[in-house]
């Protein structure tokens, strides 16, 4: 009987470990340990134990003075490194234990110590240099490495630095000749260490010429320091705006150096005899600002000394004079106050800059209107000429640039006497003549009525600016002083008051022209005012503010000859060349080659359209015969040679001689060009009274 799948219970046999394959070579560099070079459980076997749970014992190696082998983590190969300078080849074998007891060797595999090639070692360190301010010092590397390096593999030696910090004046460099390096320093007069501390010093030893394998190894350089007095750069201006509330910085550790004590320990000190600036001074900057409204130049001496020497420097503090608005003062005005009747306001008008251009005075909602005077003033507040009731009035001054703040009082206007019947608005005439160009102070005159009989006052205005009181009311005139205005067009407006309305205003268009004393096309009043000379024609081609646009172009385009962000909006126009005498020279001679091309084509034609007519009309003479083959051969003898002949060959012009034979019948008696053939029908004469056919 055969018996089959019968499985029986007993102890199973436990076969020797085997090697599934050869442990293969290794090979490391010098120096190098690796805990797990080997994963030997890849190479063994066994029935009974996993390959990672037996255990692995080293035999017996080469060069295990230089090189240990020993098992890690049960199953690794770990490779350590003795000598870290060493290179050759260790052989060994590993016997393999499972866990009955029984074991295997493995095949001889060999481990490779590759040589590496080694940076430079220290013999003794590079000693910190240390020497007095204005000393100098030298030391030698050999390119052996002596006396501070060495190189494993005997190889010569290459070395460069850096330095943690390069200040001016340290004067440290490196030569060298064919057997050494050479450092040397030499720091410059007054030049030390105080300040920064110990320099850094970085060598970079390498025995590769492209420093692939090298050290850093680093010291210091002290340079001490001998007393020497403070130093004061020059220290430019310092500017400051009047009134700007903005003081001036003044850093002077930019400005004040002293080579042996810090500046915090230096005694430093300001002077200046104007009362006009003030300076405070803390932690070595220095702030300036001036005194309201001032402007102007202050000298200052800065004194600095350290604990032997005190030297000085002079720089100056420049304030610039800008425009102080002017200010404006009310004698009798107040809030609540009832005007009843004729009023003369007064005050007066001050600025810091010694100019007052105007007193200006705003009653309800009229128009601003001029106050007589300046820096004492007065208007003339007529209440009939105002809304009555609660009235709001504003005074303000200006100086040319400026207004001042403006002083508002809220009174009451009354007129008991007014009547309150409607009145037609009053009329103004300007008598003077205003035609031409105006210069200087120009009287204007005139009239003006009101269907009342009553004329309250008479004003002037030029362009947007405020109207100003005439002197005179039926009979009025004002003096217009040219000079307050650009040269040019403008538009002159009057108008009167009747003491309840104001008439529409006159408008007349005149033309300033004041002097131009240079000739620069900038008239004088315009000068002054835009702070030019009359009589420097140069200053007109300037340009002050730099953006590309002269004076002369700025004051024609109404833009602020001194602000470069304003300029004229149109770009400057090219100049363009002049035409040569040749280019016109040729250009006619082309001109009339065509105009002889072209008449020559028109003739052309004219002959050919006087041929063509031609042949019709004979066509039509001769088109009279018997037959229609007679005919058609008329027409053929009359049209093409019309078509073909040239000119010379063809048949006369319209208009001559023998055009006239050849269109006209035959006269009486006269025997026909072309006699018919016998037999042949003779053309038709023409009807009584029908005209013969005309070229």
């Amino acid at each position: 009987m055969k018996l089959s799948g019968l499985y029986l219970e007993g102890d199973r046999p436990n076969y020797r470990p085997y090697m599934v394959g050869n442990i293969p070579d290794q090979s490391i560099n010098e120096g190098e340990d690796h805990p797990q070079l080997i994963n030997l459980a890849q190479y063994f076997s066994d029935d009974l134990t996993d390959p990672e749970e037996m255990t692995y014992i080293v035999l017996s190696y080469t060069n295990s003075s230089y090189v240990s082998l020993d098992i890690s983590d049960g199953h690794y190969l770990d490779v350590t490194t003795i000598d870290d300078d060493w290179y050759g080849q260790v052989t060994g074998k590993v016997l393999a234990l499972d866990s009955g007891g029984k074991s295997v060797i493995s095949n001889q595999f060999t481990i490779t110590v590759n040589s590496v090639n080694d940076p430079p070692r220290v013999i003794t360190p590079v000693p910190d240099i240390v020497i007095n301010e204005e000393g100098s010092y030298r030391f030698t590397i050999m390119k052996d490495g002596s006396p501070y390096f060495y190189d494993v593999e005997g190889d010569r030696i290459y070395v460069d630095y850096n330095l943690s910090a390069t200040p001016l004046g340290l004067g440290f460099s490196q030569d060298e000749d064919y057997e050494k390096y050479i450092f040397t320093l030499s720091p410059e007069t007054n030049f030390n260490t105080a300040e920064t501390g110990p320099i850094t010093v970085t060598l970079r030893v390498a025995d590769r010429g492209d420093f692939s394998s090298f050290i850093y190894v680093t010291f210091t350089i002290t340079v001490t320091s001998i007393d020497d007095p403070p130093g004061i750069s020059t220290i430019p201006d310092v500017s400051l705006v009047e009134d700007s509330g903005v003081p001036a910085t003044l850093d002077l550790r930019d400005y004040v150096r002293d080579p042996d004590t810090p500046f915090e320990e230096l005694k430093i000190s300001l002077s200046w005899d104007n009362p006009a600036i003030s300076i405070d001074y803390s932690d070595g900057v220095a702030y300036i600002s001036s005194a309201p409204n001032f402007n102007g130049i202050v000298p200052v001496t800065l004194q600095v000394a350290d604990t032997l020497t005190e030297v000085t420097q002079l720089f100056r503090v420049r304030v610039a004079s800008v425009n102080d608005p002017p200010e404006v003062f009310v004698n009798n005005l107040e809030d609540g106050l009832v005007i009843d009747g004729l009023y003369l306001i007064e005050g007066r008008a001050q600025d810091v800059d010694g100019y007052i251009r105007d007193v200006e005075v705003k009653v309800g909602e009229s128009d601003w209107e001029a106050a007589s005077g300046t820096f004492v003033w007065n208007f003339f507040l007529d209440i009939r000429v105002y809304p009555l009731g609660e009235t709001e009035i504003r005074v303000r001054a200006y100086d040319g640039t400026a207004y001042s703040e403006e002083k508002v009082y809220t009174v009451i206007l009354k007129n008991p006497y007014m009547e309150a019947a409607e009145n037609q608005p009053p009329e103004v005439i300007v008598t003077s003549s205003l035609q031409g160009k105006l210069s200087g102070v120009v009287t204007i005159e005139g009239t003006a009525s009101d269907d009342s009989g009553y004329v309250a006052k008479v004003e002037v205005k030029v362009d947007d600016g405020v109207w100003r009181l005439a002197v005179g009311t039926e009979s009025w005139s004002y003096s217009l002083n040219t000079r307050e205005y650009r040269a040019g067009e403008h538009t002159l407006y009057v108008r009167a008051f009747d003491g309840k309305i104001f008439g529409d205003p006159l408008e007349i268009t005149i033309t300033i022209d004041n002097y131009d004393s240079d000739g620069d096309g900038i008239p004088d009043a315009d000068e002054e005012r835009l702070k030019l000379d009359p009589f420097n024609p140069n200053d007109a081609t300037f340009d002050y503010d730099g953006d590309g646009f002269t004076n002369y172009e700025e004051y024609k385009a109404n833009t602020d000859i001194r602000n470069g962000n304003i300029h004229p909006l149109v770009e400057k126009e090219e100049k363009k060349e002049p035409i040569s005498y040749w280019t016109m020279i040729f250009s006619a001679l082309f001109m009339m080659a065509l105009v002889l091309i072209a008449y020559s084509l028109v003739l052309r034609v004219e002959r050919e359209r006087v041929k063509w007519v031609e042949g019709i009309e004979n066509m039509r003479m001769k088109a009279r015969g018997p037959t229609f083959l007679q005919k058609m051969v008329k027409m053929k003898e009359a049209i093409l040679p019309a078509l073909f002949a040239t000119p010379e060959a063809g048949p006369a012009l319209p208009g001559t001689e023998e055009e006239g034979k050849a269109a006209l019948p035959p006269a009486e008696g006269e025997v026909p060009p072309e006699a018919p053939p016998e037999g042949e029908v003779p053309p038709e004469a023409p009807a009584e009274g029908e005209v013969p056919p005309q070229a």
